[in-house]
């Protein structure tokens, strides 16, 4: 079964959620601002600290990566795995504050 992330204040659990999970999945980037411009400073430096080795360079160049992503699924798919291979806990503040901001790109309506 596939993560999803549902922050909506408006939720009701016994309404039914439109769009299958396939759809939400599949929705396309709606917000055009460049992911870098999202993060303050203070983010900017909690990622590149925790995340990416006190690496700038990989920072950069991962959300080049989430940038070239179509598809929501495509870009949570590729920080999931970003997250496994730096041994980073999916639920660690530092993940949370990525997953929030590249979410906001793709559902600008939940934010």
């Amino acid at each position: 079964m596939e993560n999803l992330i549902f922050r909506r204040e408006d939720y009701k659990p016994n309404e039914p959620v439109s769009g299958s999970i396939k759809e939400i999945g599949l929705r396309r980037r709606k917000d055009m601002t460049a992911l870098v411009e999202l993060f303050t400073d203070s983010e900017k430096s909690k990622l590149v600290r925790k995340v990416f080795d006190r690496s700038t360079g990989q920072y950069d160049d991962f959300l080049k990566q989430l940038e070239a992503r179509e598809t929501w699924q495509e870009a949570h798919k590729l920080m999931e795995d970003e997250f496994y291979q730096r041994k980073v806990d999916l639920y660690s503040k530092e993940a949370r504050i990525l997953t929030d901001k590249v979410y906001q790109i793709f559902f600008p309506e939940d934010i």
